[in-house]
């Protein structure tokens, strides 16, 4: 049922952006984490680097408000450090509908947030052993396998128009779904972004 949204978002997200005035091409990157739970244990390991990029579209939806639907490609995961000096690294890469509505107190800022919807694409397993030793696979991300594709979660963003058609921003992502195949566990994604956004016109 997620992968069915998503979808349909990614149809109503490409026939808004067919009509809009300006399309931004968005560029930034990511530290993101996964929080770990089961029965009363919760934990969260280490934060890993990522990218996003994408391409996003506003449209005012009244004198201070504006919608923002994008469509992004966006690294997520973390790292864990163990005791025997192995690092394992997970990135998952996933295909992103971000719908953000932003109220703008002035011009050059906007502030705001909305629910995303993603659906993971691909994704890598990296143990780095403390003797150079990289052993690396793909992520299972099937039915019944390492994670679940579909990922739904909410945004808190804010930008600002440092310089015509130039907007930098910042998000901070929370999954709201489990996306563990493992009976007993939660894992959820949590993202921070940092992103520039350059702005052109389409008509």
């Amino acid at each position: 049922m997620r992968n069915v949204f998503l979808a349909l978002s990614l149809i109503s997200v490409i026939n808004f952006a067919s009509n809009a005035q300006e399309v931004g091409i968005k560029i930034g990157g990511n530290l993101s984490n996964m929080s770990y739970s089961s029965g009363a244990y919760t934990t969260y390991p280490s934060s890993i680097l990522g990218l996003q990029i994408g391409l996003v579209t506003d449209a005012a939806i009244g004198r201070h408000w504006v919608v923002q639907p994008g469509v992004m490609l966006s690294q997520k995961g973390y790292q864990v450090h163990n005791n025997n000096g192995r690092t394992d690294q997970l990135r998952n890469n996933y295909l992103e509908i971000p719908v953000n509505f932003f109220y703008m107190p002035s011009r050059h800022l906007s502030i705001g947030g909305g629910p995303y919807f993603a659906y993971g694409l691909t994704g890598t397993l990296k143990n780095l052993y403390a003797d150079g030793t990289i052993v690396q696979r793909d992520v299972n991300l099937n039915t019944g396998g390492d994670y679940e594709r579909g990922d739904v979660g909410l945004n808190l963003a804010a930008g600002f128009e440092f310089a015509p058609t130039f907007v930098l921003g910042l998000n901070y992502s929370m999954g709201v779904s489990n996306i563990s195949n493992d009976n007993g566990v939660v894992e959820k994604n949590t993202t921070f972004g940092i992103s520039l956004t350059k702005y052109f016109s389409v008509h």
